[in-house]
């Protein structure tokens, strides 16, 4: 199974799960060696995510990638997305709606305070500069978020 197909099909089974306890997958990725598959999941919750927090979705979601036929010896990790984490996905920004981030736009050599305020198509609106800025994403070349 090709790698982004392999993603697909992790993201499919992991989803439903993680919502369920109250958590957004933030990001899924997929490594390891010929004959072990690991899985590492990073999760958001607005009120945070705390260890026993990784465990408990650990514990619900092992089960179901062990499931999965083709996907050999299965690790997984569950992480938190940390607090200034750069943010690599369209989607991401989705999640972090209404967070406080530091980007860095295209053309631009300084980072800019800004909040994202929302995700529609192919653009995010920023609050910069105490106003509402509507902007394809490839205008943004790195968004940090920030505590």
């Amino acid at each position: 199974m090709r790698d982004l197909e392999l993603q697909k099909r992790l993201l499919a089974e992991v989803e439903p799960v993680t919502s369920a306890m109250g958590f957004a997958v933030v990001e899924l990725a997929v490594g390891g060696k010929r004959h072990q598959t690991q899985v590492h999941l990073t999760v958001y919750r607005p009120d945070g995510v705390g260890i026993e927090d990784c465990a408990a979705i650990s514990r619900n979601v092992l089960p179901r990638l062990e499931l999965i036929e083709g996907l050999s010896d299965a690790t997984l990790e569950v992480a938190s997305p940390g607090l200034e984490r750069i943010l690599k996905h369209p989607r991401e920004y989705s999640i972090f709606k209404g967070r406080k981030a530091r980007v860095l736009l295209d053309g631009e050599t300084e980072w800019r305070s800004a909040c994202i305020l929302e995700v529609a198509d192919e653009n995010v609106t920023l609050e910069l500069d105490g106003e509402a800025r509507r902007m394809p994403f490839s205008g943004v070349r790195k968004t940090k978020l920030e505590d």
